[in-house]
């Protein structure tokens, strides 16, 4: 396992005299609720293993129905309290009807090279009650991924599940199962526009020419977006992303995870409100790493150091590997007198102050624990706008 290296280094130091002082109890995953229903967000955390872990490197991901939580601790104990050091819930957000085998690997900071202690728990996800056909998530944000749950009155055949998406309508045909399945199945499609959503299922007997069962279900999508949050523990990096395509990639990757955290924005202006501002995106090659701003002034300031730089490195025959303005995020709302106004959650900058290292990062957060935690090593840089709640 790559190593967070600096933090690492003197945390190594610092190890042998405290321990986290929580009740001795079974080491294990805890998840809540522990028999989740339909539209119920997952959470899950350890328990029960000595010394609490290192909260700003929690990180997990997701293979099919196995979910893997990846965590870390100093098994000898450290010195007094630290605020980035904690049991924090992972929230794995609303998952779709299954079986699902929840993971967690601990690793030891001192000995990065060790391998992990592993516990696991498996938890089921009930289907809907009634036939029909359901979202997940129960309100899906505008543009993102959705999984749609057909819960028919009989065995569903899941492979044979596709979609049509016209007009407002969503219509899905599948077949019924010749075998054992069960009565409810998933399957994704792309982003939908905000708006009411019609869908339809069309169950077919394979063989049977006529026009099937026919399950119906509608739900809302909401103007929003989710900004989902993920870390780098190769390069201690944090990114957060609003671009469903850019999600799919990290998901499928393996040098990103997620951390769990996320927070909601607007994708298209036609789509916020009046109040709301552009973020901007920027990215730089050196230290490899995006940092985002709904300061008008801040996004101008680094647009104009751009040409400059851009053009000096030219005239040296170097590559530029300065910020780089890549487009605009996504839209927030700007605080009003240093504090957020109603219906909007605040969303909070840090900086890890590496720009003499050349690894410059910086983490948006919405989570106090998490913010608490990356004051230990992290400059808080206030509030840096606000996401709609």
């Amino acid at each position: 396992m790559q190593s967070h290296a600096i933090f690492r280094l003197a945390c190594a130091a610092s190890i042998a005299l405290a321990t986290s002082g929580i009740p001795a109890r079974a080491a294990g995953v805890d998840v809540n609720p522990p028999f989740a229903a339909y539209g119920q967000s997952v959470d899950a955390q350890l328990q029960g293993i000595g010394a609490v872990p290192y909260i700003p490197a929690t990180r997990y991901h997701r293979e099919g129905a196995v979910i893997t939580i990846e965590q870390e601790h100093m098994r000898g104990g450290y010195f007094g309290f630290r605020s980035d050091m904690g049991v924090v819930p992972v929230s794995l957000g609303e998952l779709e009807p299954g079986q699902y085998t929840i993971q967690a690997r601990l690793w030891d900071m001192a000995s990065p090279d060790e391998a992990p202690w592993l516990f696991t728990q498996f938890v089921d996800v009930a289907p809907p009650d009634a036939v029909g056909v359901y979202p997940v998530p129960r309100v899906p944000g505008a543009y993102d991924e959705v999984k749609l749950v057909v819960r028919a009155d009989g065995p569903v055949d899941a492979s044979s599940m596709r979609a049509t998406v016209e007009a407002g309508i969503v219509r899905v045909d599948f077949d019924y199962s010749l075998g054992s399945k069960p009565s409810f199945a998933t399957m994704k499609i792309a982003g939908l526009a905000p708006g009411a959503w019609r869908v339809e299922a069309h169950g077919h007997n394979p063989g049977v020419a006529s026009p099937g069962r026919q399950f119906n279900g509608a739900f809302m999508v909401d103007t929003a977006s989710a900004v989902v949050e993920y870390y780098s523990d190769k390069l201690g990096h944090y990114l957060v992303t609003a671009w469903p395509d850019e999600i799919a990639i990290l998901d499928a990757g393996t040098a990103f995870e997620r951390t769990g955290e996320r927070f909601k924005a607007w994708l298209h202006a036609s789509d916020a409100p009046a109040s709301a501002v552009p973020v901007c995106r920027f990215y730089a090659s050196g230290p490899n790493s995006h940092f985002y701003t709904a300061d008008p002034g801040e996004c101008q300031y680094l647009k104009s150091l751009q040409q400059k730089q851009a053009v000096d490195a030219a005239a040296k025959g170097q590559p530029f590997q300065g910020w780089q303005f890549e487009a605009i995020a996504f839209y927030a709302v700007a605080p009003e007198n240093g504090s957020c106004p109603a219906n909007t959650r605040p969303v909070w900058r840090a900086y890890n102050d590496r720009a003499a290292e050349n690894d410059s990062n910086h983490r948006f957060m919405v989570t106090d624990a998490v913010r608490f935690a990356m004051k230990v090593g992290w400059a808080d840089e206030g509030l840096a706008f606000c996401a709609p709640a």
